[in-house]
């Protein structure tokens, strides 16, 4: 059907990818239809095998997922800032500040509100000196603020990396 169409004009071009079962393995493949453009209602077709950039692509997946899955899990919060506002922060992470879900914080919680009034600007002065890129490596001590307003003792590692382009 999809060729009929790129045939009769209805499509400018047309490609499908589908599997195909052998014996010791699946195969993928693509089929691309595209005028000639030649005025005799021709049009060329390719068939090609990408079953290897398909099969790095289900990798790529399940990597992505056991990655994501040790960081949900693990005990240790694990969170990314900008803008002075938390863009990720584990389960872990909102536990450990009395928030029963990481959506109760990122975007909605800033950075400082998280720190004790006396350990803010030792905090700011770590974020900036990791965002001017001065340091690319922190690790120090300060006093966090639970959402019930009790206090928490944190060891912070903090590391500088680009987050969609931006420190």
């Amino acid at each position: 059907d999809g060729i009929r169409a790129v045939l009769e004009g209805r499509l400018p071009n047309f490609s499908l990818e589908y599997a195909f079962p052998s014996v010791a393995e699946q195969r993928w493949f693509t089929l691309t239809a595209t005028p000639m453009g030649n005025g005799r209602n021709e049009i060329l077709v390719t068939h090609a095998n990408v079953s290897a950039q398909k099969a790095a692509g289900f990798e790529a997946q399940e990597n992505e997922g056991r990655f994501k899955a040790l960081i949900e899990q693990t005990l240790a919060g694990i969170y990314i800032t900008q803008d002075g506002f938390f863009r990720y922060v584990n389960p872990a992470f909102a536990d450990i500040f009395g928030y029963d879900s990481p959506d109760l914080i990122v975007d909605r919680i800033p950075v400082l509100d998280l720190v004790c009034d006396r350990d803010r600007p030792l905090v700011q002065h770590n974020l900036q000196l990791r965002i001017d890129g001065n340091v690319s490596d922190v690790h120090y001590f300060f006093t966090g603020l639970h959402r019930d307003g009790h206090s928490v003792d944190v060891e912070l590692h903090g590391r500088r990396f680009e987050n969609l382009g931006r420190p």
